[in-house]
């Protein structure tokens, strides 16, 4: 078979011009090469056209998400966020479990009022 990349895709992707398939079986491998040309979260479309020998054609569309290996894995990672908060709950939790009790001593006054106010005989 012959391979043929087309679209924007043909601008970052090499591969090799024929693929051997056996008993039905083989496989495409495709090169990415960005040159600059894609930023994060970017998507390249485009198709690989596939001719055998005797004429017939397929066409398989490519959609690919341009993603970086270099952030932090702590970014973008939102099990590692959920597991990291869930930790530090239960963390503030159990250690209000455990705390000391403080025992606070409340004064009492006796507070009475021999003088006679308007309002205070009731």
């Amino acid at each position: 078979f012959t391979l043929d990349v087309d679209g924007p895709l043909s601008r970052v992707a090499t591969t090799n011009p024929s693929v051997e398939v056996d008993d039905g079986n083989g496989t495409i491998s495709i090169q990415i090469e960005p040159r600059g040309l894609l930023q994060e979260n970017m998507y390249v479309l485009g198709s690989i056209h596939l001719e055998s020998f005797n004429g017939e054609q397929w066409v398989i569309d490519v959609e690919l998400k341009a993603t970086s290996n270099d952030r932090p894995a702590f970014i973008g990672n939102q099990s590692l966020v959920f597991s990291v908060f869930f930790l530090l709950f239960a963390g503030w939790f159990a250690s209000s479990l455990f705390r000391k009790k403080r025992v606070t001593h409340v004064e009492q006054f006796d507070y009475s009022d021999d003088a006679f106010l308007p309002g205070n005989h009731l």
